[in-house]
């Protein structure tokens, strides 16, 4: 028969390679992907074959970084403020190309100032940079920046700035007792090294009734109702807030005490309207516009969780307080928190820097100085709204004497206090502090009894406001003068417990254990 040479078998073994190599510009990155490709037979009788090398390269270009369109027609005005926004609670940090390190610590080193603007400005995630304020030092990217120091936010630390590149930075205003407004831009706490002329706020006090601008931009405008109460005879207090804008879509949200008087629970004398129509008027409730924008909400709440000093003379009650809080704009970039009391209220506005703001609650320029009532008058801003001008929808009528002072005069107030009730207030900070702190001081006086302003322990300052509200009833000078020589005793037991401080000094809580300067940086104890 024929011959049949053996059977012969193959195998073969391929190999591939696949390196990605990213390459970087200004508005995308280009992935350069390379695959190298071997290939060998053998055969049973043992003979081997390998295929000459095949190489294949592609490449393609994402931009899921980097900003494609010119950073200056999208950011905001760069802002340079005099802060450390460097812990976790301050800013995000952002990882910079370039970038070492971890956590908080995360900075490009060895960049000139420009060099890391242009980093931050070309870096989509980026919208601050923290350095040394001559340029020095690593360049840190950062977003989310807090600039509310007492909040867990941004710190004043010498030599240390935060630089807005492009982004907006979020701020708190607060509208407090009599009231007290203190601005976005709140002189900052938490300095290095520490001194008890750190302040927390710088207040603007008003005491007459009216209508206010708190915000007015060409996006939002929220103003204020001012008017005096039983309990507040002599200087007006909040009694509610409207707002409307396209940052509310045009529509018109308001919140108010209509009384008639004051109510048990305290809600009851309060009402919230969307365009004319009550809304919240349950317990608890949650309303959502039709067009998504409002996400309004009246709950048990904690009002701390807001601002530190949130329970400021109606919030002595211990536990969760029902409160309201209002949502809307982009990504919620406004947030309105109200505490109602019996006749007042207090409000904490929460929101990103609009590029035309003004209005009690400032410029928010980083710079506190120029938030003060004389700046205020010179803009216009000082006198009520008229009435033609109003937010607040007819239905929501503050109570009759809302607008009309039946106690003594701030001006009579302060002529008549006794010098003893300013020594016993211990008044501290900026001459708007001391005002502020002073004038309640002898508005309590002027009710029989003597208060340190902000710093008194909680009972003492029950008593103090149900006595503004009772102190008519008290018909004898003899059992008012016992009730101050007990509280007086009381307060000396307490007040001998606790280091003493600047009135208007919040520390920062120091739980996270963090440090404040960057680990690269020069060394700094923790706070």
């Amino acid at each position: 028969p024929p011959y049949c040479p053996p059977a012969t078998t193959m195998t073969w073994t391929t190999t591939s390679v696949t390196t990605t190599t990213p390459t970087r510009t200004s508005s995308s990155t280009t992935l350069t992907t390379t695959t190298a490709t071997t290939t060998t037979f053998t055969t049973t009788t043992g003979t081997t074959t390998t295929l000459p090398l095949t190489t294949t390269t592609f490449a393609t270009s994402i931009a899921p970084f980097f900003r494609t369109e010119p950073p200056e027609s999208t950011c905001p005005a760069p802002m340079t403020c005099n802060l450390n926004c460097y812990t976790p609670t301050s800013a995000t940090p952002v990882a910079l190309p370039g970038s070492s390190g971890a956590g908080t610590d995360i900075g490009i080193p060895g960049l000139t100032l420009e060099e890391c603007r242009s980093a931050c400005r070309n870096f989509k995630e980026c919208e601050a940079i923290v350095h040394v304020s001559d340029g020095t030092g690593n360049c840190y990217g950062k977003k989310d920046i807090h600039t509310s120091a007492a909040e867990g936010g941004c710190q004043t630390q010498t030599p240390f700035v935060t630089e807005m590149i492009c982004g907006a930075p979020w701020g708190k205003c607060t509208v407090l007792g009599d009231p007290h407004i203190t601005p976005f831009d709140r002189s900052m706490l938490g300095s290095y090294p520490p001194s008890d002329n750190d302040l927390y706020m710088v207040p603007v006090n008003i005491y007459n009734h009216g209508e206010y601008y708190l915000v007015r931009s060409s996006q939002l405008q929220i103003h204020g109702r001012f008017g005096y109460t039983t309990a507040f005879r002599a200087a007006a207090s909040t009694l509610g807030l409207a707002a409307t804008g396209s940052l509310l879509g045009g529509h018109t949200l308001a919140v108010v005490y209509i009384g008639p008087s004051p109510q048990e629970p305290a809600r009851l004398g309060w009402q919230v309207t969307w365009d004319g129509a009550a809304i919240l008027d349950q317990f608890p409730s949650n309303f959502v516009s039709v067009d998504g924008n409002l996400n309004a909400n009246l709950a048990d709440m904690e009002p701390t969780d807001y601002a530190v000093r949130a329970r400021s003379t109606i919030g002595s009650a211990p536990g969760l307080l029902p409160s309201y809080v209002f949502e809307f704009g982009p990504q919620k970039s406004v947030q309105i928190y109200v505490l109602p009391g019996p006749d007042l209220c207090n409000v904490v506005i929460t929101m990103k820097k609009l590029p035309d703001l003004e209005g009690f609650c400032g410029n928010f320029n980083c710079d506190s100085s120029d938030d003060s009532k004389e700046v205020l008058q010179q803009r216009g801003l000082w006198m009520p709204i008229p009435q033609t001008h109003t937010l607040f929808p007819a239905s929501l009528k503050s109570p009759p004497g809302w607008d009309m002072r039946t106690g003594p005069s701030p001006e009579e107030i302060m002529a008549s206090c006794p010098p003893t009730t300013e020594q016993a207030a211990a008044c501290h900070g900026s001459a708007a502090e001391k005002e502020a702190c002073l004038f309640d001081a002898c508005m309590a006086a002027a009710d029989h009894v003597v208060q340190q302003f902000e710093l008194a322990p909680p009972g003492f300052r029950f008593l103090e406001t149900s006595l503004r509200r009772n102190g008519r009833t008290f018909q004898t000078i003899a059992f008012g003068g016992s009730l101050v020589g007990c509280l007086a005793v009381s307060y000396m037991w307490w007040s001998g417990k606790v280091a003493r401080r600047p009135s208007s000094y919040s520390a920062l809580s120091t739980s996270g254990g963090y440090s404040l300067v960057p680990s690269g940086e020069a060394s700094t104890p923790f706070l």
